[in-house]
């Protein structure tokens, strides 16, 4: 068969089914066949590109480079007034920051992955500058103290020293001034080196200077060797820094403009590709360990000659505060996505050859969310947008109509909301039977889920439920710091859902939910409490399907699952599902209420006494043959129902979890876990959950 006649009799595949064809339909199936034909004849096979990069996964894979965290490098503005944190008005979201906040601040971006920082001084205080930038090196100073305090607190984290004295001279010039206020570059470099040296010896793992002077790389390389560093210390080169117009925001940061004239004299002409290549070539003949390029975006080609000259370096790319700054403004103007916008410049550098990349957009893009998908190593997932969690996001799983052709086939999209907007949505409570999966679409991706998910998520479509939070698709379960952060929120999200599904799976095993109802008309005068009573007076039992109904609902593997505490403990509104039959939880209240009744007359004498101790014994049999009680999970999520939000200290929550290792978990970590929800707000603080 020809390529032609292949598209052909595919483009015509299924001609039955007239009533579902639309003139549109018709005219793409021409169109479709038409265009086939064209592209069998010409034999531009390829042109066909699309096919390439269809799947997210699939366009990750048709990148060269893939970003990872190792690759990034976060700058700190280290503030001489220890308390100090301010924020820094023209660069968004971004601090000055004393040594008592650095810590407190950087813990949680080091839990999210941050691999390495670099250090600016920030000297505040009254006579903190002069001519020669003495406060650079101070051992009191604001750098110096930093290094040694981070190297304390995060023995893993790599930490870089900037080394320039424009931040520390009284004129904000980058070295030491003649009297007619040009640069001195002999001074400037001794000077620099010195500082560089003194910062390898407080703990840096690298010195990165930044001045521009001619021969500070050779300077600081002899002068790490003379010391017996050179072998522990990286030498990273600001290599080709242009001037310009992006330094704005860093230096109001930093506090380092110029006091007259500015740095053209000594930082690259923005036309300067030649000169920036030779600077380039300059600094690895001196030592050079990394090669930098500064600015980034505007300095693609640049890059890219830094990686054709250093074909076996690694070459840095600084994406400067002005950068960010415009970007930020951009966004903020509604003119793109921010994160979008951020991730997108990020890829330009990396793609122009960039393998490490200081950037201001840490926080903001990376760090407050448990996951990006711009990182190969962080789990890359084709369905899951990364969440903020300084928003109280969570995602939620739309279940979507059927499709005409596939009525079996389950298809899904996720959405990313906070919990603060009020969303009404279904949050679902079930069994993971692991041992069997098959396959939903989640964003048109194939995704594999249990059986018994798979089964519950086709119920609830049938029954229009098409809203809902399921852990197993809503948080990303290969990425242990997004797990942590999701779980903290569960109590949350049951508890504000608009009801809470208990599926109890398919109608196999016999359960016939409705029949429960008749439990529920509780009276003195009723017929349930005359049977109930019935056995004092030596009358009739209840039928034999009545007792065996509550027993087939108490065996259901859903109440072995320690989660069900707090998932049906929480919620404001519970519907049990088994198949296409559902009750309310007030129907299976009343039926404990009876199954209580019914173990306490068990030890009352009667007539019938043997026949009812039988049925008893068979009932309590399969749960606590010991004492005779139903799964535990039952009567705490009754109490916490009927107790109006009566919480747990976390010592009674302890007790409960060595109580009650007979109910399942996948991580034994869940013993604790599962239960914190239920602990009240003073106890709270005590635990943080980390996978």
């Amino acid at each position: 068969m020809s390529f032609s006649s292949l598209v052909s009799d595919i483009a015509y595949r299924n001609p039955v089914r007239p009533d579902l064809r639309s003139a549109a339909s018709e005219a793409g199936r021409s169109y479709a066949s038409t265009a086939a034909t064209s592209v069998s004849i010409s034999g531009d096979i390829k042109s066909q590109l699309h096919g390439g990069y269809s799947h997210p996964l699939a366009r990750a894979w048709q990148a060269e480079r893939q970003l990872t965290k190792s690759m990034l490098i976060y700058p700190l503005f280290i503030s001489d007034q220890p308390d100090e944190e301010t924020l820094i008005p023209s660069l968004p979201n971004q601090h000055r920051r004393g040594l008592n906040k650095i810590v407190p601040y950087l813990t949680p971006l080091v839990a999210k992955g941050l691999k390495s920082v670099i250090l600016f001084g920030v000297p505040i205080a009254p006579n903190a500058k002069d001519a020669l930038g003495s406060n650079a090196d101070d051992p009191k100073g604001p750098v110096i103290k930093a290094i040694r305090l981070l190297r304390r607190s995060f023995p893993d984290l790599f930490i870089t020293a900037d080394v320039c004295l424009c931040e520390y001279t009284s004129h904000g010039h980058c070295g030491i001034l003649r009297d007619d206020g040009s640069l001195n570059n002999q001074l400037s470099v001794e000077r620099i080196s010195d500082v560089a040296i003194s910062y390898a010896l407080a703990g840096a793992h690298c010195v990165a200077p930044s001045d521009m002077n001619d021969g500070r790389i050779r300077a600081i390389k002899l002068k790490l060797i003379e010391a017996g560093i050179a072998h522990q210390v990286v030498l990273m080169s600001y290599s080709a820094k242009f001037s310009g117009c992006l330094y704005g925001p860093f230096r109001d940061a930093a506090g380092s403009c110029p006091s007259f004239g500015d740095r053209r004299c000594y930082q690259l002409p923005p036309g300067g590709r030649g000169l920036a290549r030779r600077a380039i070539t300059r600094d690895i003949s001196e030592g050079a360990d990394i090669i930098m390029v500064k600015p980034a975006s505007q300095y693609l080609d640049i890059i890219s000659d830094a990686k054709e000259i250093g074909k076996d370096m690694p070459v840095a790319a600084y994406q400067v505060s002005g950068e960010y700054a415009m970007i930020h403004a951009a966004a903020a103007a509604g003119v793109f996505d921010l994160r979008a916008m951020a991730e997108e410049a990020t890829q330009g550098i990396l793609r122009a050859g960039a393998t490490i990349i200081t950037i201001e957009w840490y926080f903001r893009l990376y760090a407050r969310h448990s996951l990006s998908i711009v990182f190969k190593e962080d789990h890359t997932s084709p369905i899951h947008e990364p969440l903020d969690d300084t928003r109280n996001e969570i995602r939620l799983l739309e279940v979507l109509a059927p499709d005409l052709h596939s009525t079996d086939t389950i298809r899904c999209r996720l959405s990313v909301c906070s919990l603060d907007d009020g969303q009404n949505y279904t949050a679902l409570s079930y069994v993971c039977d692991a041992c069997q999966t098959r396959p939903v679409y989640v964003n048109a991706s194939e995704v594999q889920v249990t059986n018994n998910l798979a089964d519950a998520l086709f119920q609830l479509r049938t029954d229009e439920v098409s809203i809902l939070w399921v852990d197993a698709l809503c948080i990303n379960q290969q990425d242990d710091i997004e797990r942590g952060h999701q779980v903290q929120k569960m109590k949350d999200v049951y508890r504000m859902a608009g009801t809470v599904v208990a599926w109890l799976g398919l109608e196999d095993d016999g359960i016939h939910l409705p029949d429960i109802y008749k439990f529920t008309s509780w009276d003195e005068d009723s017929e349930l409490s005359n049977r109930i009573y019935a056995p004092l007076l030596g009358a009739s039992s209840f039928k034999d399907g009545d007792l065996g109904l509550i027993i087939l609902l108490m065996e259901n593997d859903y109440w072995t699952r320690l989660w069900v505490i707090q998932e049906i403990g929480l919620a404001t509104s519970v519907t049990l599902f088994c198949g296409s039959d559902k009750i309310r939880w007030d129907a299976v209240q009343r039926a404990m209420l009876v199954f209580t009744w019914l173990r306490m007359l068990s030890h009352i004498p009667s007539k019938n006494y043997k026949a009812y101790r039988e049925r008893l014994d068979l009932l309590y049999t399969p749960f606590k043959p010991t004492d005779g009680e139903p799964p535990a999970a039952v009567w705490v999520c009754d109490r916490i129902q009927r107790s109006c939000g009566d919480s747990l200290s976390l010592l009674a929550l302890l007790y409960l979890a060595c109580d009650w290792t007979n109910l399942r978990i996948s991580d034994l970590r869940d013993c604790i876990y599962s239960l914190l929800g239920l602990v009240c707000e003073e106890d709270r603080g005590f635990t943080m959950m980390d996978y």
